[in-house]
């Protein structure tokens, strides 16, 4: 899990080529993360309430990864369940 800011002309260029997430899907997904903490808010409890709905979720390609962009605060969150080799 990683969490990062950004810049607002980076949006476009950190989401090409992703597909974005229906509010369902992304509500959806097993957020294998800590509770809340400043680093990382992504969790169950966000995506359920008023903070995911503004949240866009993307799934990465090619498997088990995915980027969640908060454009309010221009935060951006990636995690994987893939296993690290």
């Amino acid at each position: 899990m990683v969490g990062f800011n950004f810049a607002p002309a980076d949006h476009g260029r950190m989401t090409t080529g992703l597909r974005r997430l229906s509010l369902n899907e992304a509500r959806g997904l097993p957020v294998d993360a800590p509770t809340f903490t400043p680093w990382w808010t992504v969790n169950e409890r966000t995506m359920l309430g008023k903070a995911g709905n503004r949240l866009e979720v993307y799934a990465v390609p090619g498997g088990r990864a995915w980027l969640v962009v908060d454009p309010a605060s221009m935060t951006g969150f990636y995690w994987s369940r893939e296993t690290p080799r």
